[in-house]
């Protein structure tokens, strides 16, 4: 499972979806499970602890991988 550092701070007006901003430099994981369709194209499914829920949505492009 792939771990990473978010380049830049999410907001809502960018992710309306999450309940609150994700900050610039916090760890995520991508996460391996079923999504059930919930992530769209082009986002990926992160957690904030290594294969825990919940899961969420953010950009590809806002992750720096390890």
């Amino acid at each position: 499972m792939r771990s990473g550092r978010l380049n830049r701070t999410l907001t809502l007006k960018e992710c309306e979806w999450l309940d609150g901003p994700l900050r610039e430099d916090t760890v995520v994981y991508e996460y391996p499970g079923p999504t059930d369709g919930c992530i769209t194209t082009p986002g990926i499914a992160i957690t904030l602890e290594p294969s825990r829920l919940p899961f969420m949505q953010v950009p590809p492009s806002a992750i720096d991988w390890f």
